[in-house]
């Protein structure tokens, strides 16, 4: 099982596949052809059976927990050279930043689309465990669905009205653990890490703006997919795991590091969209797919940039 887990991040690598959001699939860079859908997820259900997938998906978590790991020893260890600090208000700090901490931030990134990878074949392990789960007790999925909201607004209501819940965190623990055989979670909301100083500390929101706008000038989108994929073969990065990656990076963090890189993304687009470049086109089509895939509220994102900017499209 463990080879098993190792081997198609490994198939599913950067440096020679796209994901592309749309179809749900892994394609080859090169050749243009499908190597792993959802399909493929359906013939691993019928070799291993849902417990062994269950099981891939467990040892998926650990090993994004292991990343995020080596996330912590990249900040421990490069605090200076990855200092961030209070930006201008037109950001010209960003590329002397860049410049300096170039080998850190691409170090980042090669564990960062790693991360956003292992997501992505998580959120298929739980599409096809909630496809069982409807075929083989469509009954039982429709009472942990039922249940798991139920508690979601008893939860909502204790906070509003500032009383204890009523509502045991043992009751929740277990409920937890049939919901994730069940596939009724989001990868993408997962906390692997809590509490860790050396992410705590760090100035993550902006860090990973000048992460992302570092690795623009190796993404392109493709406008018949709406995806971003590499300009290279060979290249360590590919647009959709990486947003995803730093994504799940934000969700270990105090929820204000994703406000604070949303806005920065839009005071770039509004500094830099007259200069008509390619990155303003990536950066607006991230903003589009942060509303899409993790349901960023549009309105919020109306009011921090017009809706001209955010329909434009090169």
């Amino acid at each position: 099982m463990g080879s098993l887990a190792r081997q198609i991040p490994q198939l599913l690598d950067a440096r020679c596949c796209t994901y592309v959001s749309i179809c749900g699939a892994w394609y080859d860079v090169k050749t243009q052809n499908e190597i792993m859908n959802n399909k493929t997820f359906a013939k691993l259900n019928d070799a291993i059976g849902v417990v062994g997938l269950h099981g891939l998906d467990t040892l998926y978590g650990f090993m994004i927990k292991n990343q995020m790991q080596y996330v912590q020893d990249i900040f421990g260890s490069n605090s200076d050279k990855m200092a961030v600090g209070v930006m201008s208000a037109d950001m010209k700090e960003i590329e002397p930043i860049i410049a300096k901490g170039q080998k850190v931030f691409q170090q980042l990134s090669d564990v960062i689309v790693l991360i956003g990878t292992i997501q992505i074949i998580r959120r298929h392990i739980a599409y096809q465990l909630n496809t069982n789960c409807k075929f083989d007790s469509a009954q039982l999925e429709a009472l942990l669905r039922t249940m798991n909201e139920s508690i979601i607004n008893e939860l909502k209501t204790s906070v509003n009205s500032k009383t204890k819940p009523k509502v045991s965190s043992q009751l929740i623990f277990k409920l937890e653990e049939h919901l994730v055989r069940c596939g009724i979670y989001e990868p993408y909301e997962k906390i692997y890490v809590k509490n860790a100083p050396e992410i705590l500390n760090a100035d993550i929101g902006r860090i990973l703006v000048v992460l992302l706008i570092s690795q623009l000038p190796k993404l392109q989108i493709c406008y018949t997919t709406g995806d971003l994929v590499t300009k290279r073969v060979g290249e360590n990065v590919d647009g959709y795991p990486l947003l995803v990656g730093i994504y799940t990076l934000l969700r270990q963090t105090k929820s204000e590091n994703l406000n604070t890189f949303i806005d920065l993304l839009c005071t770039f687009v509004r500094l830099k969209h007259s200069e008509q470049s390619s990155d303003v086109s990536c950066i607006i089509r991230i903003l589009q797919l942060f509303c899409e895939t993790f349901n960023y509220p549009l309105n919020k994102l109306e009011d921090k940039l017009p809706m001209i900017l955010l329909t434009l499209q090169k």
